[in-house]
């Protein structure tokens, strides 16, 4: 069996998945289409007759960055050489990365799942967030185990909606603290409060049959908002997680 796998599949080549588990080499020709950008776009306009995006302009896009290429100084390769050096060193500059996440990112988050399940048995969720190319932030929950998983198998996000919506309400706290350390803005180190597992637990209860329920207060006990919302957010859990 092993042997006939390998006849039928050891030869096909998957050029998206090659270097999955290894980081790509950069090439040259993506930081000059970076750097130059309008000079290409100035060349696949002449040559294509069409507008940035269409598919006439697309069929002349490599044909412009050749010839753009083509005639840059050897001052200029040598710059942009080591410009692709730096960006694989310390990462590529923000408007590349949040161009890139914007068109790629979806994209990698499921090749990624569906080999670690391929190849690993593995299975997950994930959830991010970026910089949009406009400055705004994205932000996105990964669950795709039923597009690759057999069985007609729910994926953990119909499930669970109550808690993906959870994650994705304190990712966004997150990614707001992470934003404003990363350009300045906030301190790296803030305080901040949470509420006591066992206070959550004092609060609630199980009933005879193994249910949440909301346990009554001692006299003369108080519980502030958001001691509150924490209470009702651990019973929700609690209940739909049965």
């Amino acid at each position: 069996k092993v042997k006939g796998w390998f006849t039928n599949n050891g030869r096909r080549k998957d050029p998206k998945s090659k270097f999955l588990l290894l980081p790509n080499k950069l090439k040259l020709k993506t930081v000059i289409a970076v750097a130059e950008k309008e000079a290409i776009e100035e060349q696949v306009r002449r040559l294509s007759g069409a507008h940035p995006g269409s598919k006439e302009y697309m069929a002349k896009y490599q044909m412009g960055l050749s010839i753009v290429t083509a005639e840059l100084s050897s001052a200029k390769r040598v710059e942009y050489q080591r410009a692709t050096d730096e960006w694989e060193e310390k990462g590529y500059p923000e408007e590349v990365k949040r161009r890139f996440a914007q068109s790629n990112l979806k994209k990698f988050i499921e090749v990624v799942d569906k080999y670690k399940y391929q190849r690993m048995g593995a299975c997950g969720f994930s959830a991010s967030f970026h910089t949009e190319t406009d400055g705004r932030m994205g932000m996105s929950f990964y669950d795709n185990i039923g597009s690759f998983a057999d069985k007609g198998v729910v994926s953990f996000e119909k499930m669970f909606p109550e808690f993906v919506a959870e994650i994705l309400e304190k990712l966004f706290q997150y990614a707001t603290y992470f934003t404003g350390v990363m350009n300045g803005t906030i301190p790296a180190e803030v305080h901040v409060r949470k509420q006591r597992k066992k206070t959550i637990e004092r609060s609630l209860g199980r009933s005879k049959d193994g249910y949440p329920i909301f346990n009554a207060l001692s006299e003369g006990r108080t519980e502030n908002l958001k001691q509150k919302k924490d209470i009702i957010r651990a019973f929700l859990n609690q209940h739909y997680g049965m």
